[in-house]
């Protein structure tokens, strides 16, 4: 599985969350088998926003009043395309 970003980190965490809403980072590795310097990265970018705080070595917790801020791909491609159309009709209506 290739990751994009740190959205797409976020969602694999949710994907692979216990019920305590904690996932292992040795998981996450497995699955996406991300490089330790990116997956460091967005981990603090992650924690900065507060969806998520690292409780070990291994584990992250997922905070659940941030979990539906993860954007699935098909939403951010949803919202990409409306931001290119927004685009356009501005620039069409100033003519």
């Amino acid at each position: 599985m290739k990751l994009k970003d740190s959205n797409d980190l976020f969602g694999v965490f949710i994907e692979l969350k216990s019920k305590d809403n904690v996932c292992k980072i040795t998981d996450v590795i497995d699955k996406t088998n991300i490089d330790s310097i990116t997956l460091s990265l967005w981990v603090k970018e992650l924690e900065e926003k507060k969806y998520i705080k690292q409780i070990a070595y291994n584990e992250i917790f997922i905070d659940r009043q941030h979990e539906n801020k993860y954007l699935p791909p098909i939403k951010k491609i949803f919202y990409r395309i409306i931001s290119i159309l927004k685009a356009l009709v501005s620039i069409i209506s100033s003519k």
